[in-house]
């Protein structure tokens, strides 16, 4: 089981059946959490595997998809996504008054303009400072030799550095808004990503650890892709 603690840096807007309300039982869905890592993991897979046609190179990317998530085609998901049962959520809030001309574009949405008020917050969004936490564990397939665990983990925590070094999650995640950082991970991480999780000192150390983190998204990812192959 690996623990996976998140600090909101930026407004996270995500609903629940009420696209407008944050659940205050679930704030951070279990299929949220493996729809957003399947995405950055196509993005990370996309340049790494397949050359010639276009054809050949989604079959490819499609295969190793499946390998990590499963398909409806009947393979199940090594990968399985948990929420805690009391998650860390201290509610959500809807500002009243007005909003500053240039977040309300960027967030257009979630914010809108009310005549006599201006551009207000209308959606309710879990607010920077707060914690929220899910699990992963992977669900291994007979005849799972070591190296294809190796390679699912090391495919797995680059798209987790990926998605929260460069992604979002929610509404408005391409604009600044959803913003997560990694404060904590419980739980056997692959020596390679070991290091490129937890607090920074400063913006220098930003700075590295996102060159680094990129550099082996891009050498150390596509060697452990062959495993799967074989």
């Amino acid at each position: 089981m690996i623990q996976v603690r998140l600090r909101v840096v930026t407004p996270v807007f995500i609903g629940g059946s009420d696209p407008n309300k944050v659940d205050g039982h679930w704030p951070l869905r279990p299929a949220s959490v493996r729809g957003v890592l399947r995405d950055w993991f196509r993005r990370m897979m996309a340049d790494l595997i397949g050359q010639g046609n276009e054809k050949a190179w989604s079959g490819n990317l499609f295969e190793i998809e499946e390998h990590v998530f499963g398909s409806s085609a009947g393979q199940a998901s090594r990968l399985l996504v948990e929420s805690p049962s009391k998650p860390k959520f201290d509610g959500a809030d809807t500002p009243v008054g007005r909003t500053p001309a240039g977040i309300a574009y960027l967030g257009y949405g979630p914010y809108r303009y009310v005549r006599g008020k201006g551009q207000v917050q209308h959606a309710q969004a879990i607010f920077p400072g707060q914690d929220i936490e899910f699990c992963m564990r992977f669900r291994w397939r007979p005849g799972d030799r070591d190296e294809v665990k190796d390679a699912v983990r090391d495919m797995v925590f680059g798209s987790l550095w990926l998605w929260t070094h460069l992604g979002g999650l929610g509404k408005r995640s391409r604009r600044g808004f959803g913003s997560l950082w990694v404060t904590d991970v419980k739980g056997p991480v692959p020596d390679a990503w070991a290091k490129q999780f937890g607090p920074l000192a400063d913006m220098e150390a930003l700075k590295k650890r996102i060159l680094e983190g990129l550099r082996l998204s891009l050498i150390h990812i596509s060697e452990p892709t062959r495993p799967l192959y074989i």
